[in-house]
């Protein structure tokens, strides 16, 4: 009897608790965007999907940003120590340290235009002094779930963000 009223409650509550992140990341979201043209700078969410954290960063300096899509980019050649040195440091503004993520909810991935679907290791969402932004799709779950995630689709030009129930593949969002 307990488990029959017990279980659907607690899935309704990690359910409300990704319904009630994605909608802050939402908010996240439009300030990193804010910042980025107010500040004149270049800034970058990034999520670490192995140990479920989010930060944000700005680029100390004005530089090129390396192209994981560019065919002449190795990823397996090391870095010399100039490039080695990240040009981005953390925003106190957001933290000071990596944010985890609400408990019983997960990052699943993240789907740009530079660097194609990822799902493991670090991925970033780059914003830009000029308004504009990286096309990026954030998906996000309950813990455990093998249901679609929610997708929080970002456009480029206006940086209008999107929340669907599903999983989104595509940056159309009348696909």
């Amino acid at each position: 009897m307990v488990l029959a009223v017990g279980v659907p409650a607690v899935s309704k509550l990690t359910h409300q608790k990704l319904n009630t992140t994605s909608r802050q990341f939402v908010g996240i979201l439009k300030s990193i965007r804010s910042d980025a043209i107010l500040l004149n700078g270049i800034y970058r969410l990034g999520v670490d999907f192995e140990k479920q954290t989010w930060w944000v960063e700005s680029q100390n300096k004005f530089t090129l940003l390396r192209n994981e899509a560019d065919p002449k980019f190795d990823p397996k050649k090391k870095p010399d120590k100039k490039e080695q040195a990240s040009n981005f440091k953390l925003v106190p503004k957001f933290s000071k340290k990596p944010n985890d993520v609400p408990s019983g909810v997960k990052f699943e991935g993240i789907f740009t235009e530079r660097s194609g679907q990822m799902a493991q290791g670090t991925g970033y969402i780059y914003f830009f002094p000029n308004g504009y932004n990286e096309a990026a799709i954030l998906y996000m779950n309950r813990d455990g779930s093998t249901s679609d995630p929610y997708s929080l689709v970002i456009q480029a030009t206006t940086g209008k963000i999107e929340i669907y129930k599903k999983k989104v593949t595509s940056f159309d969002a009348n696909q």
